[in-house]
Formats: C-alpha cells, sequence, structure tokens
C-alpha cells in the first residue's frame, strides 16, 4: 500500500516535469546538463568529488528537475568539488568524464556552488576539460547540431576558447560553439574547422545560449547566439574532421582554445535541428537559466 503510494506520486511528480529532450523532433546522442532533459530519466546527474579525502558520490535531481544542490553541498562541505563524470542523459551512456584530478571541472568553491545566472555550472579555468566518447560525435560532412548554455569569463588565447571541441590539431580539428573576445566587453560567436569560421559579431554579453547546425550543403553551417544567426560556413572545411572523443571545456586540456568560465548545458543532436526545435530548445533555456534571446 505504501509502495503503491509512492509509485503514484513519484509518476505524478514526473508527469507534471516535462523534460526538454522529449519536446523536441531531433534525437540526441549525448547530452549533459544541471536539469533533468528527460521527463522519465531517473540517473545522476553528476559524478562529483570532493577534495578533503577524494571521495565521490553522484548527486541526482529533485523531482521537480533541478540538481539536488542540497545533497551536493552536504557531501562537498566547506572543501571545494570537482566533477568526474557528467552523465549522458540521451540514454546513450554516452558519458562526459574526467580522471585526472587537476583537469576536472570545478562544481563547488569552499563549500559554494558555482553559478551560471543562479543556476549551478560546472567551471573551468584553462585547463579543466571533460573527454565526450567518439559514440556521441557526428562525424564529417553529416548533418548533426550543438548547443550550449555558457558564461565566457576570459580566454587562455586571443583565437577560440572553446566550448565543445574535437579533433586533432589543426587543420583537422573542429572548434564548435565558441566566443571569440574581440575586444573588452564585445564577444563573437564562431564555429570553427580549417580555419573556417561561421561568426557572429557584436555580441555585449558574454552569458548565453549557443547553437550550432550542419547542413549537408550550402548553407553548410550556422551558428546561433541567443536566437541570432551568424555568417554561414564553407562545405569544404567538415570533411578532414578525425574519428576522436570529443571535450566539454575545449583543446583537450591544454591551454590554447581552452574555456574559462561556466557551462551548464551541452546537448548534441544527431541531425540538423530544424528552426522549430531550435526555438523550442533555446527558449526552454532562456526561460531556465535567466537569459534574453531574440
Amino acid at each position: 500500500m505504501h509502495l503503491s503510494g509512492l509509485s503514484h506520486g513519484l509518476t505524478r511528480s514526473f508527469s507534471e516535469y516535462q523534460g526538454i529532450l522529449d519536446r523536441l523532433s531531433a534525437v540526441s546522442t549525448a547530452a549533459y546538463s544541471v536539469r533533468r532533459l528527460r521527463t522519465y530519466y531517473v540517473g545522476a546527474a553528476l559524478n562529483v568529488r570532493r577534495d578533503s579525502d577524494n571521495a565521490t558520490q553522484d548527486i541526482g535531481f529533485l523531482l521537480g528537475g533541478d540538481l539536488d544542490v542540497a545533497s551536493l553541498l552536504s557531501f562537498v562541505g566547506t572543501a571545494n568539488g570537482f566533477v568526474t563524470t557528467w552523465y549522458d542523459q540521451s540514454n546513450n551512456a554516452n558519458h562526459a568524464t574526467q580522471t585526472t584530478l587537476a583537469s576536472q571541472p570545478q562544481i563547488v568553491s569552499g563549500g559554494t556552488a558555482r553559478l551560471l545566472n543562479a543556476r549551478p555550472c560546472t567551471y573551468y579555468s584553462g585547463v579543466q576539460n571533460l573527454s565526450v566518447p567518439s559514440a556521441a560525435l557526428v562525424l564529417g560532412a553529416t548533418p548533426q547540431s550543438y548547443n550550449a548554455v555558457a558564461r565566457l569569463d576570459g580566454a587562455t588565447d586571443n583565437v577560440h576558447p572553446s566550448v565543445f571541441e574535437y579533433g586533432t590539431p589543426t587543420p583537422t580539428e573542429w572548434r564548435l560553439l565558441t566566443l571569440n573576445p574581440t575586444s573588452p566587453g564585445v564577444f563573437s560567436a564562431l564555429m570553427a574547422s580549417d580555419w573556417n569560421d561561421s561568426v557572429l559579431t557584436n555580441i555585449t554579453t558574454s552569458t548565453g545560449i549557443l547553437t550550432g547546425v550542419v547542413y549537408s550543403a550550402y548553407p553548410f553551417a550556422n551558428i546561433y547566439y541567443n536566437g541570432t544567426v551568424g555568417a554561414t560556413l564553407p562545405t569544404v572545411a567538415f570533411n578532414t574532421v578525425n574519428n576522436t572523443n570529443g571535450f566539454i571545456g575545449g583543446a583537450g586540456g591544454t591551454t590554447a582554445n581552452s574555456w574559462i568560465g561556466g557551462i551548464s548545458e551541452v546537448i548534441v543532436l544527431g541531425s540538423a535541428v530544424d528552426t522549430g526545435d531550435r526555438q523550442t530548445l533555446e527558449s526552454s533555456q532562456a526561460a531556465y537559466y535567466g537569459i534574453t534571446i531574440a
């Protein structure tokens, strides 16, 4: 009787919360977030290590879909907390991982959660990243989409601090979902490969929603920042990328092209997302993370 009532309560709570991935026609190959992205996802959000004793613990979601920050802070205490695994919510088990302690992004600093617009985020200071399995990636000149919610606080070079990147170093790497600081307070969103960039300039905020869409014919790629589209990217730029792991935080843990700032959500979709799906996804992210979009 008690278990039946509990099951009914859980079912009702899940039904009142609809994950954004369940509202899209496009299918995700990997999905990482500090909120629950699927209505009936019951796995953890993250595995976190505290540096006081290097113990680890899975941190899950509340019934309403938010990260269980209370459990996170209770586990970490006054220490620092670092992400060892960001679990994939796409049901493909393409979890983003990092075993090297110094390369793990931070989520708690001295007992306080790292935040992006009042929501939790994984934080990168120029050398941290999480490795995404190659199975999550759609390689070469194939329709695909990448989306992220991030804030850029700085850059380790003057070129491409990347939210998401894969491939070996130039000329065959992709630097995807990138913010390029062109001058103080002014940013450019890029999707880059083989020195070709899809650029959206005159961005006045470093916090936003980035969506990169790759098509099978011209226009071959578009980058959107907070709902506004940038320039197209040449077809030839995407044919030579090697089959390799991707990296949240960019650059495989090296200083060049690495991210400095917070990342709260990264979604990989196995198709060129249409306008309706893109706007549905970006509107959901804007409402949740408090970001104004076009």
